[in-house]
């Protein structure tokens, strides 16, 4: 007997690297990271050009005592929510950041173990 499951569309992506300068994207989701405690994965949805529709992830650590905590700071003011002094020290993230669209230029980067990643510099977008 067969058995029949309705499977809907399913998306096929590329999930390989990017390597673009100039790049328009929508921060399409925010979670917290699994395992590296005051850090949040963003995933990026490319909103125009050949890349459109394209996926990519970014680490931001938004623990102030990280010394990569800037591109936290770098992202929110490229999203135009930037940081401000005195801001309340617990915030709604998601309600901040979420469909909001930067400016980003894409490359990729190694580790010291030889591993290659999404590197992600952020511009404000216009």
């Amino acid at each position: 007997m067969a058995l029949l499951i309705n499977q809907g569309k399913q998306k096929l992506e590329d999930n390989g690297i990017i390597v673009a300068d100039d790049v328009q994207a929508r921060i399409s989701g925010i979670k917290l990271h699994p395992t590296l405690g005051g850090a949040l994965i963003v995933t990026f949805t490319v909103i125009n050009g050949a890349l459109k529709n394209r996926t990519f992830s970014d680490t931001i650590n938004y623990d102030p005592s990280n010394k990569m905590a800037w591109k936290y700071v770098q992202l929110r003011r490229c999203a135009g929510v930037p940081y401000k002094e005195g801001e309340a020290e617990r915030v709604d993230i998601e309600k901040l950041l979420l469909n909001k669209c930067v400016g980003c230029d894409l490359s990729e980067r190694l580790d010291n173990k030889g591993n290659k990643w999404q590197n992600v510099k952020y511009k404000v977008f216009i």
